[in-house]
């Protein structure tokens, strides 16, 4: 055996002593470079496992290209939520079960603890949303509109308001819903350390690629599936600062396992709830054939349109649209003098005819000062003719 070989072998022994005598196995090539030497194999059991776990949550989202998920959602904010504790929210949720009717079931067993008692607004329950994914495209279908990011431009419907808003790609700031928000994975990570290792749950400490304070989170696994069930980030008291909870996991036609219900729930420095946000699927499909027509979205015939897509202005140009059209991302801005494509609104409208009503009010304006001024001197007049007789 040549020196070289010897070198090695001993490297590969040593490292694998150090991963039996620790009392916790920790696995990660990224902080620990010399442990790319070893093969899985050559990796003691436990961190076999976080091996496996790791490769398979890097690997799940990208075996997907295409998503159809239609679910139930709410995201609501402290100051509609009761001031609860972690342990408080646990309880609220403790033998609910999203089954069946999962909008009657929130209503009637969750929203009274939850909620203030004077907190009805019907847009604090469940609503009805669809998520729809091919490749790097996605859309949002909710109760106030629709969001499409289709990798050039990103539309967003308000549906109240009958306006269709049309932004460069990644320039509107609003928040893109994605795959991971119906399968939490955990954030990128520098280490895992395996905390324990039981037939029902296999719970790993993380932590993070940067230097963020704070303690490690620790996340909590089914070994049957390999998904997440739980997981906790604290402050650096040990206090909750959020937790994600993983239900009712079904595995699809596809393959794929997703979980039905999740919530995520943020604590405030207070130790009290100040952000919650609760997803339950109905039904998904995944990998199936888009035609790409999905996300696309048309505009009808004197449908307002607001166009932030010239970066150059200052402020976009909104016009009604004089012909309906299947994909609002083809309509071009009207030029000043095109009535035919549109009629400009708001800041963005300007035009002679305008100019000249805004002179003639104003002539209005003086001559009538000129009379009521001329009125009221003949006024003064008479009167002091009056008064010397």
């Amino acid at each position: 055996m040549s020196q070289v070989a010897s070198t090695l072998l001993l490297a590969r022994i040593a490292i694998a002593v150090v991963f039996l005598s620790a009392p916790t196995s920790t696995f990660s090539a990224e902080q620990h470079p010399v442990l790319s030497m070893l093969s899985r194999d050559e990796l003691p059991r436990d961190g076999q496992l976080i091996y496996d776990l790791i490769e398979q949550w890097n690997d799940q989202a990208s075996q997907i290209l295409t998503a159809k998920i239609s679910y139930l959602s709410l995201i609501t904010s402290q100051g509609n939520l009761q001031p609860l504790s972690p342990e408080e929210v646990e309880a609220v949720f403790e033998g609910v079960a999203f089954d069946k009717d999962p909008q009657v079931v929130f209503r009637t067993r969750v929203a009274p603890k939850l909620f203030f008692n004077q907190y009805e607004d019907e847009h604090t329950w469940l609503q009805e949303s669809l998520f729809l994914k091919d490749g790097d495209k996605v859309r949002t279908d909710k109760w106030h509109g629709s969001h499409v990011v289709d990798g050039e431009h990103e539309i967003k419907t308000d549906t109240a308001n009958d306006i269709v808003n049309v932004y460069d790609a990644g320039t509107s700031g609003w928040a893109k819903t994605v795959l991971e928000d119906f399968r939490f994975t955990p954030p990128k990570a520098r280490w895992f350390r395996m905390l324990e290792n039981q037939t029902n749950a296999i719970r790993l400490q993380v932590a993070w690629t940067d230097d963020r304070s704070g303690s490690h989170p620790d996340v909590v696994v089914n070994p049957l599936h390999g998904q997440i069930e739980s997981y906790v980030e604290r402050s650096a008291d040990g206090s909750v600062k959020r937790q994600v909870q993983q239900h009712d996991f079904v595995t699809y036609a596809s393959g794929d396992t997703f979980p039905r219900v999740v919530r995520d729930v943020r604590y405030s420095d207070a130790g009290v709830v100040s952000e919650f946000k609760l997803t339950v699927v109905t039904e998904a499909q995944f990998n199936y054939v888009s035609t790409g027509a999905e996300f696309t979205i048309p505009i009808r015939t004197q449908q307002q349109l607001v166009d932030f897509r010239d970066s150059k202005q200052t402020s976009p140009d909104s016009f009604r649209v004089k012909h309906t059209t299947a994909d609002v991302t083809t309509v071009s801005r009207p030029k000043r003098h095109d009535s035919d494509s549109a009629d400009l609104m708001g800041p963005s409208k300007f035009s002679l005819g305008n100019v000249l009503l805004f002179f003639n009010g104003l002539l209005l304006l003086v001559v009538g000062f000129r009379i009521v001024r001329r009125s009221r001197n003949k006024f003064h007049n008479s009167d002091s003719n009056g008064g010397g007789n």
